[in-house]
């Protein structure tokens, strides 16, 4: 499945709100890098600029960008990405924007960069997904539950004989912990 088709199926817009950048917008990060990789540089064109994409939690970084923000432009790396509260950053390196589809990188600092993803597409794939959880109709507000005193009492004795049942036979819980005590009465309800 080609980028298009995921974005639209991850985050339920049609073939008419695919929408990607200005071909001067494109032409100008070229102009300031001497190359951009064909992989973002098709991202860009055909679906970089999709309303949905941009109503998430992190900040996909636009051609436009490049147009005022000075750090990007200084900081030796094409940002793709920017983390919800600029902790963390991803981009391509200089020396490898002339290659189709080269490895994405990571910084919490702008100076110390990781490897994060063997190719462009591989991160836009990663990043596309997760970021999509934030585009979701439903969020876990949606399903909060309130529970009578009476059935928090019943959820409790069923978890208590879960619990008893969970023991493995070198007396550790499921989460490896010996002779762990677990005390359902401090599980968190919302009771009304």
């Amino acid at each position: 499945m080609g980028l298009p088709e995921m974005i639209k199926q991850l985050y339920a817009v049609t073939e008419e709100e695919l929408c990607g950048y200005d071909e001067a917008d494109i032409a100008f990060v070229k102009s300031l890098y001497g190359a951009l990789p064909e992989t973002l540089e098709n991202f860009w064109r055909t679906a970089g600029n999709t309303q949905a994409l941009h109503q998430v939690q992190d900040t996909w970084i636009s051609p436009q960008d490049y147009h005022n923000k000075d750090w990007l432009k200084n900081c030796g790396y094409l940002v793709m990405l920017e983390e919800n509260q600029g902790v963390c950053t991803a981009g391509i390196r200089k020396e490898d924007l002339g290659k189709a589809d080269p490895p994405v990188y990571v910084s919490m600092d702008d100076k110390n960069w990781t490897l994060c993803a063997g190719s462009v597409s591989e991160f836009l794939q990663a990043a596309l997904s997760y970021e999509a959880v934030f585009a979701f109709e439903y969020h876990p507000e949606d399903f909060v539950y309130w529970l009578t005193e009476e059935e928090l009492k019943v959820i409790q004795a069923y978890l208590e004989r879960k619990l008893r049942c969970c023991k493995l036979a070198n007396n550790q819980d499921l989460w490896g912990s010996p002779k762990k005590q677990h005390n359902v009465k401090n599980v968190s309800f919302l009771v009304h």
